[in-house]
């Protein structure tokens, strides 16, 4: 059976297309847009393409997300905790702590040894701690994202950051960059 998962999230839309509930047939990551839907059908259909898949082959499509609601070529709905839950067991079974650094909101979730989702916390009043954050900040390096915690690495002196705030905290980080502290530090 070929299923089909979308994550329409905050800042991304991801597609995955599943073969038999096990085997990854493709997949596609794209930053979202004012039209998270036009993105949505992109990441489809290059999923799609991809693994030389017709759209009418697929028999389950389940949606996840920040927008799941408004996925309309979706069977289901799951919120994004269960699938992590779901995700996280399947690709390692042993994993009782899942830590989620969202757009808009981090979770860490307790799972048990079945992989249920037994209890979960999550930060959802701030951007401080979330994947938006991590974005201004490299944004303020001036680093890619894929790098930043490798460039991290070669700080000589850690460097406080008072502010927890995402607005703060930028201007924070422009401050000492000004000072000539090196942004690795």
């Amino acid at each position: 059976m070929i299923t089909l998962g979308i994550d329409l999230g905050s800042n991304t839309v991801k597609t995955v297309l599943l073969a038999d509930g096990r085997r990854v047939l493709g997949g596609a990551v794209k930053k979202s847009s004012f039209d998270p839907q036009q993105v949505m059908d992109v990441c489809v259909r290059e999923t799609l393409d991809a693994a030389g898949i017709e759209f009418g082959a697929i028999k389950k499509i389940v949606a996840t997300g920040y927008g799941r609601v408004t996925c309309a070529i979706a069977h289901a709905e799951i919120s994004e905790i269960t699938c992590h839950g779901k995700g996280a067991f399947f690709s390692m079974p042993t994993a009782r702590t899942v830590i989620d650094i969202g757009g808009q909101d981090s979770k860490v979730i307790s799972l048990s040894d079945n992989g249920r989702v037994i209890d979960f916390v999550m930060n959802d009043k701030c951007a401080a701690g979330t994947g938006r954050f991590l974005e201004v900040m490299a944004g303020a390096l001036g680093a890619p994202l894929d790098q930043f915690g490798e460039i991290s690495l070669r700080a000589a002196n850690a460097v406080d950051i008072s502010n927890t705030c995402t607005v703060f905290a930028e201007s924070e980080v422009i401050s000492l960059l000004a000072r000539r502290e090196p942004k690795e530090n």
